[in-house]
């Protein structure tokens, strides 16, 4: 297991990426997590693992590591430990006690986000509709709409917007009509805002054209703005939530 990865909305951190953190051997980290100098350490299929606050609070790291690897000058050190700042157990410290010398906020103290109870299917789309009737803007979104592990399927925003594309011609050959396809989206059918499923033959055109007309090329370009928008924020939200993997 070699990333930080998510369990309920905590983190967790396997070997290797404790191993980048703490700036040690792959097998140094991996003694550590067997030898109990690690709390809370779980074994799954893929190794190994245990929360970021306990790695972050284990003491293993020795003064001559915090030099050499860390830049902590031991003057700095000892300043620290005579008042009270930082200290030691069985003469090592932790990634905390580094925080605490570099002036940070020890990440074993600051606030953990909770884990959010995934929407159901309908959940989600009673929340979508209300989002997209009341014209939110995309970044205004709550963080539940994107709290996915895949991106989740694209929702216009807007009201009535759909992409189109020239479908079948009919007959093939020396063809008298042409089909036009058109996405799912959000319209309003008897005065209610519904979500309406693609269609591969939503409007018949006669004669057929080889070009969207201009309206219905207008709104697909404007479609595929916002449905780069939608992969954009979720992505955003994905950064801002994920800790980072290496010091």
């Amino acid at each position: 297991m070699g990333g930080d990865e998510r369990d309920g909305g905590a983190a967790w951190i396997g070997v290797s990426a404790a191993a980048r953190r703490w700036q040690v051997e792959r097998q140094t980290a991996h003694k550590w997590f067997r030898s109990g100098q690690v709390a809370n350490v779980e074994h799954d299929v893929r190794g190994l693992r245990a929360p970021e606050r306990d790695v972050h609070a284990a003491k293993v790291l020795s003064p001559s590591h915090l030099e050499q690897r860390f830049q902590v000058a031991g003057d700095t050190l000892a300043d620290a430990e005579r008042e009270g700042r930082v200290r030691a157990t069985d003469g090592r410290f932790s990634l905390d006690d580094l925080d605490i010398l570099r002036g940070r906020v020890p990440r074993s103290a600051a606030p953990q986000r909770k884990a959010r109870r995934r929407l159901t299917p309908q959940e989600r789309t009673d929340l979508l509709r209300d989002l997209v009737a009341r014209a939110v803007p995309l970044a205004d979104y709550p963080d539940e709409v994107f709290e996915t592990e895949v991106c989740p399927p694209f929702s216009p925003p807007v009201e009535g917007l759909f992409a189109y594309a020239i479908g079948e011609y009919i007959p093939p050959t020396r063809p008298m009509a042409v089909w036009i396809a058109r996405s799912a989206g959000w319209a309003r059918i008897d005065g209610v805002l519904q979500w309406v499923e693609a269609a591969a033959r939503q409007r018949r055109l006669v004669p057929p054209v080889y070009e969207l007309p201009r309206d219905m090329a207008h709104d697909t370009q404007l479609y595929r703005h916002y449905e780069t928008a939608w992969r954009d924020e979720w992505l955003r939200r994905r950064r801002d939530d994920k800790p980072t993997t290496n010091i």
